[in-house]
């Protein structure tokens, strides 16, 4: 079985995947979520704080509560200011 479409994708526009999101938080400034539930956030943000990024967005429709959480974990690794966005 080939590649899945979005590796290939991903490839053509000179991407490379990456063996994990700590990985990719290595290598990059800004990342994205948007996850489908707070257990996922916070596993996300686990692997993704040790890795010191720069600017995380993310973009989930969890409870605020749950991302503010997770805004404090992640304040407390970064030296840039935080904010947590109220619909």
């Amino acid at each position: 079985m080939g590649a899945p479409v979005g590796i290939i994708g991903l490839g053509i526009m000179g991407g490379a995947p990456l063996a994990s999101s700590t990985a990719v938080a290595q290598q990059t400034e800004v990342i994205i979520t948007s996850l489908p539930a707070s257990a996922a956030l916070n596993d996300a943000v686990a692997k993704i704080s040790r890795a010191k990024p720069r600017i995380v967005i993310e973009m989930s429709t969890l409870p605020l509560a749950d991302k503010e959480r997770v805004r404090r974990r992640l304040a407390s690794r970064m030296s840039a200011p935080t904010a947590t966005a109220r619909a």
